[in-house]
């Protein structure tokens, strides 16, 4: 049994190499969309029926009500200048891929870059495969 054990954790530590690349490529999308304050680029990653969740606040559900609410933090007078994120944990499964990991995003007024402040936090993401989208994969 235990041998076992160790083939299906040899397969899945190669198979998770990939996907953490991938994880990371993708991450990397969402960065640029949001450093760029292009909220439907940015939306354009989810699927059509995602659920985008944040701390103390309702979660949202469909990529018309994300974009709208990128569209509403893009227009605050306090707004992201940049996004850090590390994912810690990657798996993929049944045409999924988990993943969690820490985040910093830097924060400042319009026009004021001077005062910026870092917020950290984690989170987790859900990663489905759409055949045939332009980014393949979608949050």
């Amino acid at each position: 049994m235990h041998w076992l054990l160790s083939l299906i954790l040899v397969a899945g530590f190669v198979q998770t190499e990939s996907t953490s690349t991938l994880v990371t490529g993708l991450w990397g999308q969402y960065r640029e969309q949001l450093v760029r304050h292009d909220a439907e680029a940015l939306a354009g990653i989810f699927t059509e029926n995602a659920r985008f969740m944040e701390a103390q606040a309702d979660d949202l559900v469909g990529r018309q009500t994300i974009q709208a609410r990128f569209e509403r933090v893009f227009a605050l007078r306090v707004r992201p200048v940049d996004l850090r994120i590390t994912p810690r944990e990657v798996a993929r499964f049944g045409g999924r891929i988990y993943d969690q990991g820490d985040t910093i995003q830097t924060l400042a007024p319009a026009g004021d870059p001077k005062r910026a402040y870092d917020v950290y936090g984690r989170y987790y993401a859900v990663w489905a495969e759409q055949p045939g989208a332009a980014g393949s994969s979608h949050a």
